[in-house]
């Protein structure tokens, strides 16, 4: 909670530096986290929980309040039942890239995506996700939704 990250993975010193690194990172497995009020610049996965196939999925997370800009992907996480909100994203190529069911995904502000702005992927036709009032800086949100589950938009 109320940590600052600034560019722990970027190699260059120019705008076209590669970004590699992640921010805030977990493993596969981890419960109950929360990741609260951090700053996040210029990472590759600027929030991040490592999936192994044979592990556990992560789940219970809360993810709320972070500030998250000028990276690759702001949250790249495979999880379940968990909640991110009040977030904001912006000048990323991915902002949220999810894989899992359960979780909620609301009153988050994402600007300058430059690829997609909410990305969910699903294993089975009974997972659900739900996307409620994120806002896309007065555009039409990039969304991309992989899998046989569900997403409910409100």
């Amino acid at each position: 909670q109320g940590n600052t990250v600034i560019g722990n993975g970027i190699y260059g010193n120019n705008v076209s530096a590669e970004i590699q690194g992640a921010g805030i990172y977990t493993v596969t497995g981890s419960k109950n986290f929360k990741i609260l009020n951090n700053t996040v610049t210029g990472e590759r996965d600027s929030l991040a929980i490592e999936n192994l196939a044979s592990g556990t999925t992560s789940s219970g997370f809360l993810i709320q309040g972070n500030i998250v800009k000028n990276g690759f992907d702001a949250i790249w996480m495979t999880m379940n039942n968990s909640t991110v909100n009040n977030n904001t994203f912006s000048n990323l190529t991915d902002a949220i890239d999810i894989s899992g069911t359960g979780n909620i995904i609301e009153y988050n502000a994402i600007t300058g995506s430059s690829n997609c702005d909410i990305a969910l992927t699903t294993k089975l036709s009974t997972d659900v996700n739900t996307l409620i009032k994120n806002t896309f800086g007065g555009k039409t949100a990039k969304y991309y939704f992989s899998g046989p589950g569900k997403v409910i938009k409100s």
